[in-house]
């Protein structure tokens, strides 16, 4: 039986690195994309750790998510357009490492840095000039360190990056300030301009490199998000196919959140629908988060909080008065809350703040917000119990969901994604290849009968001219060499659209397996066991795709899976809505295994 299995998987990857062979080798085919076939090494990236890359606008607060993600403040933010870099965070328990981050330089060589040093990526630290000019000076100059930048690399022990590694892109550069842009003079417009575009591209191939994407939006998602997550679906998914592999997270809301009338989740929750009606087909989930609210947690000491929970007593008119931004650090108030303790927990909060990374103005900034929304939050819910605040916060920031989210659509199906995403990266070449392959088919047919032709003429004045015969004996070696060819590039046509097919029908298995285990999540209610549930899982791949793993068995018989197709059939028949949904897929699932893996096992 295990040589069974090996035969199987043997079998897919044959017909990956067939394909592979095939585009890179034959001659008829001229592939744009040449160099990048030649380089897929199939096996490293069916090895290689699974990759998520969080991708979005600029500003959209995709470094915060992420620390909020691994639990600690590693990933560069406040990061403007000019100093954006890539940043991959990988799992480590070197302790030295954590200390530190690698640069991976453009020739691919590599150095190690102190954390205190990647301000020289980042532009930070200027006073006596604006931020943006003073890198767009830098990057006119002839040695420019950003522009020698590949990537840069960080590394914590943390139980996300024991899961997966987590690519940061730079972002589109759409939301950087037009005026900013147009205070630059034209040579440095160029350059901001060249330097924008290059980060679009390198956001573009990480994001179709990586096994999942994770979208962020700002609190309004624009008509270039839905264009963007296009991109990627085109890049990472065969046509038309479930979009399994993104999520589009709405961050950053609760700087929209205005209205103390309406409770947060409510206001969230048509915030979400909306959304999820502009990004229909092309995430497989909308969901909220706050990077923010989850990192206060960390971040906030029991003072801080023992300060917002007073707010719970106040009334709404009261507090909406005196959280406006141009009264909190100045308007005197009757409340027990006075203007010296506010003064004193909005500097308390920004020293901490900076304490953990952030430059000056973004800690300013982040303090107002998050103390606004904490003293608004506790005055609209009552909440006057400093416990009751922080769990109701933690709940909030829809963290603890995003991560099992990601838990149960990425991580448990990781292998199913991946394999995915190989069948897709060779499929549009393939394409390709057989259409050129079929119209140089098609030519040299023609060349042929067009040969015949002129080959009967020649052999009938060379009866008659015997210094013709060279040039019949040339035509003929030709013409058998034009047909021999013409015979070889319709047989690598005919091999190549069969592998095609069968890489086809298994892309259609793994869009069945996640159809089943998506329906699997949504039930509610269910007549399906615990033991048929788990069942269920492990038969569509959530558990791993050899099929040992599928079938929960070190040595699977023909009569074992028999009795299973036969459950699952009864079932079908037993069953209504999804659960009959997935009983079918499970009834075809077997089947399958029964008549190919199977067929010649007892």
């Amino acid at each position: 039986m295990t040589e069974l299995h090996q035969q199987h998987e043997d079998s897919f990857f044959y017909s990956l690195l067939r394909v592979q062979q095939i585009l890179i080798q034959e001659k008829a085919v001229k592939l744009k994309e040449h160099n990048d076939i030649s380089r897929l090494d199939l096996a490293e990236l069916v090895q290689k750790r699974f990759s998520a890359a969080v991708v979005g606008q600029m500003r959209s607060g995709k470094s915060t998510l992420i620390n909020a993600l691994i639990g600690k403040d590693i990933a560069p933010t406040a990061v403007n357009e000019c100093t954006a870099t890539i940043n991959h965070f990988s799992y480590s328990d070197n302790p030295e490492l954590h200390e530190q981050f690698r640069v991976r330089w453009l020739d691919d060589s590599e150095d190690y840095f102190p954390l205190s040093e990647v301000e020289k990526w980042l532009g930070k630290g200027v006073d006596d000039q604006n931020t943006l000019q003073k890198v767009v000076s830098r990057l006119t100059g002839k040695v420019s360190t950003i522009d020698r930048t590949k990537r840069l690399e960080f590394f914590a022990a943390t139980r996300f990056l024991k899961t997966a590694n987590i690519v940061d892109t730079p972002g589109s550069r759409s939301t950087i300030d037009e005026h900013e842009r147009n205070a630059l003079s034209v040579i440095s417009r160029k350059v901001f301009d060249d330097r924008g575009d290059k980060l679009e591209q390198a956001t573009r191939y990480e994001g179709e490199s990586a096994d999942a994407v994770v979208y962020v939006l700002n609190s309004v998602a624009r008509e270039n998000d839905a264009d963007m997550l296009d991109l990627f679906g085109d890049n990472t998914r065969l046509s038309g196919s479930n979009p399994y592999n993104s999520v589009a997270v709405v961050h950053m809301w609760e700087m929209a959140w205005d209205d103390m009338e309406i409770d947060p989740v409510q206001f969230l929750e048509g915030k979400i629908n909306r959304i999820q009606l502009q990004l229909k087909g092309k995430v497989s989930t909308v969901m909220a988060a706050s990077a923010l609210l989850s990192r206060c947690q960390d971040w906030l000491q029991d003072e801080h909080w023992e300060f917002f929970a007073q707010f719970g007593k106040l009334s709404r008119g009261e507090v909406k008065k005196l959280t406006r931004s141009s009264e909190f650090e100045v308007r005197e108030s009757n409340s027990c809350i006075s203007l010296e303790s506010r003064k004193s927990v909005l500097e308390s909060i920004k020293a901490r703040l900076m304490a953990v990374g952030m430059v000056e103005d973004n800690a300013q900034s982040t303090t107002l917000a998050l103390t606004r929304f904490l003293c608004r939050f506790a005055c609209v819910r009552s909440i006057t119990r400093v416990d009751e605040l922080k769990r109701q916060v933690r709940e909030l920031s829809g963290m603890e969901q995003l991560e099992t989210l990601l838990e149960k659509q990425f991580f448990a199906r990781a292998s199913l994604i991946k394999n995915g995403k190989l069948l897709t990266r060779i499929w549009e070449p393939c394409q390709i290849a057989l259409e050129q392959l079929r119209r140089y088919e098609q030519e040299r047919e023609d060349d042929l009968e067009e040969g015949k032709n002129i080959l009967k003429l020649l052999e009938e004045r060379g009866r008659r001219d015997a210094a013709l015969l060279p040039a019949v004996a040339y035509v003929t070696k030709t013409f058998e060499a034009v047909s021999n060819d013409a015979l070889r590039v319709k047989q690598t046509r005919k091999e190549l659209f069969a592998l095609s097919r069968e890489l086809e029908r298994e892309f259609q298995s793994f869009e069945e397996d996640i159809q089943a285990l998506e329906l699997i999540d949504t039930l509610s209610r269910s007549s399906f066991s615990g033991e048929e549930i788990d069942e269920l899982r492990r038969l569509f791949g959530a558990k791993g795709l050899s099929l040992e793993e599928r079938l929960n068995s070190s040595s699977p018989t023909r009569d074992y899976v028999q009795k299973r197709y036969s459950l699952w059939a009864q079932k079908r028949m037993n069953s209504y809505g999804d659960e009959r949904k997935i009983a079918i897929l499970a009834e075809k699932h077997l089947e399958h295994l029964l008549d190919t893996q199977l067929s010649r096992v007892r």
